[in-house]
Protein backbone atom coordinates (compact mmCIF):
# COMPACT_ATOMS: atom_id res chain seq x y z
CA UNK A 1 0.00 0.00 0.00
CA UNK A 2 1.29 3.55 -0.87
CA UNK A 3 0.26 6.42 1.35
CA UNK A 4 1.52 10.35 0.28
CA UNK A 5 1.82 12.70 2.52
CA UNK A 6 1.14 16.16 1.70
CA UNK A 7 1.24 19.59 1.68
CA UNK A 8 3.53 19.90 4.41
CA UNK A 9 7.03 21.40 5.11
CA UNK A 10 10.04 18.27 3.84
CA UNK A 11 13.74 18.45 5.04
CA UNK A 12 15.22 16.51 2.18
CA UNK A 13 18.52 15.66 4.11
CA UNK A 14 20.75 17.45 1.32
CA UNK A 15 19.88 20.64 2.93
CA UNK A 16 16.72 21.15 0.75
CA UNK A 17 13.75 22.62 2.64
CA UNK A 18 10.73 21.87 0.47
CA UNK A 19 7.13 23.71 1.32
CA UNK A 20 3.71 22.23 0.72
CA UNK A 21 5.50 19.06 -0.32
CA UNK A 22 4.95 15.08 -1.05
CA UNK A 23 6.34 12.31 0.27
CA UNK A 24 5.55 9.15 -1.14
CA UNK A 25 6.08 5.90 1.15
CA UNK A 26 5.12 2.05 0.12
CA UNK A 27 6.09 -0.80 2.02
CA UNK A 28 7.62 1.69 4.47
CA UNK A 29 10.43 3.07 2.53
CA UNK A 30 10.31 6.37 0.52
CA UNK A 31 9.69 5.98 -2.91
CA UNK A 32 9.47 9.54 -3.99
CA UNK A 33 9.94 13.14 -2.31
CA UNK A 34 8.23 15.60 -4.82
CA UNK A 35 7.41 19.52 -3.88
CA UNK A 36 3.71 19.65 -5.32
CA UNK A 37 1.17 16.61 -5.30
CA UNK A 38 -0.17 16.99 -8.58
CA UNK A 39 1.36 13.84 -10.06
CA UNK A 40 -0.68 11.69 -7.19
CA UNK A 41 -2.88 8.66 -8.32
CA UNK A 42 -6.60 7.93 -6.74
CA UNK A 43 -5.17 5.07 -5.23
CA UNK A 44 -2.54 6.15 -2.73
CA UNK A 45 -3.90 6.77 0.58
CA UNK A 46 -3.67 10.82 1.37
CA UNK A 47 -2.98 12.00 4.77
CA UNK A 48 -2.19 15.84 5.39
CA UNK A 49 0.59 17.58 6.68
CA UNK A 50 0.05 20.68 5.88
CA UNK A 51 0.49 22.07 9.20
CA UNK A 52 3.45 19.81 9.67
CA UNK A 53 7.16 19.27 9.53
CA UNK A 54 8.55 16.16 8.30
CA UNK A 55 12.30 14.54 8.51
CA UNK A 56 11.93 11.97 6.05
CA UNK A 57 14.70 9.07 7.12
CA UNK A 58 15.55 10.29 10.33
CA UNK A 59 14.85 7.51 13.01
CA UNK A 60 15.59 9.50 16.38
CA UNK A 61 14.33 13.11 15.98
CA UNK A 62 14.96 13.88 19.55
CA UNK A 63 18.93 13.75 20.37
CA UNK A 64 20.62 15.94 23.04
CA UNK A 65 23.99 16.24 21.41
CA UNK A 66 26.96 16.70 24.22
CA UNK A 67 28.72 19.58 22.95
CA UNK A 68 32.47 18.79 24.89
CA UNK A 69 34.07 15.60 25.85
CA UNK A 70 33.44 15.76 29.41
CA UNK A 71 31.82 12.76 31.02
CA UNK A 72 28.26 12.08 31.68
CA UNK A 73 27.17 13.39 34.86
CA UNK A 74 25.43 10.35 37.15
Amino acid sequence: MKTAFTGGRVFVGNGTVLERATVIVEDDKIISISDNDSKISEDIHKISIRDATLFPGFIDTHVHMMMDASPDPI
